[in-house]
């Protein structure tokens, strides 16, 4: 009997070629049952490419490459300290870490090697059990081949724990102190009961401190806290929550000018990116115009806007946006005029009148006659007084001056001016 590999679409099969008599084509052997591929996602650093492809129908018995890792019983997502000793010295070749018995094409963590001897640092899998390191030779052809394998180890499962609070109210930080490895990315998270592995709402590192500090949903419901892993998003431990409503309630003026600004009284959670706002009637959760964070105190400040209408004033959660309260405004048109020379010599300064509702940013300008709204040359804030002193552009031509609102930009007023 002889064998001989052959190479076909960067797979390595071996078959095997009779040596007694006829000739013909040889006969392989029978294809052993292939064993599920560990799907664990694999890391090198973080990047997204994948060492040469590894056969999937033959296990290299060869040991050439010596390893050995330390610690050699881990907690399960820890990493290992993976050291080599007679490797090639090629960087295309690597390590990786794998279940014993797995596939040679099974990879998880892994890194490459450059040297004859040296140490890589490799982060085992998420489920406690037993491994092995492995050496994986880069060949010419394509694929590799595992030429070193570590004695086994076994990965034991950490211990961890949270200790949420029982009720928390929409949208409300709270505390978590937690026990757990702490690995690399390992997180805290509050999410629906019995929602899938890796799913979160609000979330937190756990490198960033114990007690960690999350928020709750803006929908009252039961929910769960969990410890995770970074690595492959495992649950180590969990507690159960409740979301609870929260009253608010906000108090406007029933009627308001374009761009006026007014208070509104409100009462709510006050959680950190609470806000209050004035909407368009019927405007879907999540829009907003003039608004200002609860944070601030009771009355806050808004702006009404610039067009008449039917509006809302809306207490809204920062986690999520929905609405607590909301009460009805109308705003309505303004009235408002300016009084100018019809005609004032080029770059000559002359003085406007006005009249209307002097918001915190209405001004009087002049503008080419027809200009869009927003634009503007020589201007004057009302809140200087009326009258304000506007100075003519250096062009000749037809121009208009203009009572603009500050919220918005929209025009109440105008006049025709010629420049000569």
């Amino acid at each position: 009997m002889k064998t001989s590999s052959l190479f076909s679409a960067g797979l390595l099969c071996t078959m095997v070629l009779s040596a007694c008599g006829g000739g013909g084509a040889p006969e392989p052997d029978p294809t052993p049952t292939p064993s599920p591929t560990l799907s664990a996602p694999g890391t090198h650093n973080g990047g997204d490419s994948l060492p040469g492809e590894v056969s999937a129908y033959e296990r290299v018995p060869v040991a050439e490459v010596t390893l050995s890792v330390t610690p050699t019983d881990p907690y399960a997502g820890a990493e290992v300290t993976v050291r080599f000793e007679g490797a090639p010295g090629d960087r295309r070749d690597w390590i990786t870490v794998a279940p014993t018995g797995a596939r040679d094409d099974t990879r998880l963590a892994w890194a490459h090697t450059e040297t004859r001897a040296g140490e890589v640092r490799l982060r085992v899998p998420d489920e406690p059990s037993e491994l092995e390191a492995r050496f994986h030779l880069d060949r010419p052809e394509g694929g590799t081949r595992v030429i070193g394998r570590s004695p086994s180890f076994v990965s034991l499962s950490p211990a961890a724990s949270v200790d949420a609070p029982t009720e928390v109210g929409v949208g409300a930080a709270f505390a978590v102190p937690w026990e757990g490895p702490d690995h690399g990315n390992d997180y805290l998270a509050i999410v629906s009961m019995g929602a899938p592995e890796g799913t979160h709402i609000s979330w937190t590192y756990t490198n960033r401190g114990n007690p960690a500090h999350l928020t709750a949903p803006d929908e009252p419901g039961e929910y769960e806290v969990r410890y995770a892993t970074g690595q492959e998003n495992r649950t180590l431990a969990h507690a159960p929550i409740t979301v609870v409503d929260a009253s608010a309630r906000v108090i406007a003026p029933a009627e308001l000018g374009v761009g006026a600004a007014f208070e509104v009284d409100w009462q709510g959670p006050n959680n950190s990116s609470d806000f209050v706002t004035i909407v368009l009637a019927g405007a879907p959760e999540g829009r907003y115009l003039s608004w200002v964070y609860t944070r601030n105190g009771s009355p806050v400040r808004l702006t009404a806007p610039s067009e008449p209408g039917d509006y809302a004033v809306r207490y809204v959660l920062g986690q999520g946006g929905r609405t607590l309260a909301s009460a009805p405004v109308r705003v309505v048109e303004a009235a408002a005029s300016v009084v100018s020379p019809s005609e004032v010599a080029a770059g000559s300064a002359f003085e406007v009148d006005w009249e209307g509702p002097n918001n915190l940013n209405d001004y009087v300008t002049i503008v080419l006659a027809r200009a869009p709204e927003g634009r503007y040359l020589s201007w004057a804030f009302t809140r200087n007084g009326s009258p304000v002193r506007l100075t003519a552009p250096s062009e000749p031509g037809d121009y208009e001056a203009r009572y603009v609102l500050g919220q918005g930009g929209r025009t109440l007023a105008s006049v025709p001016i010629t420049v000569r």
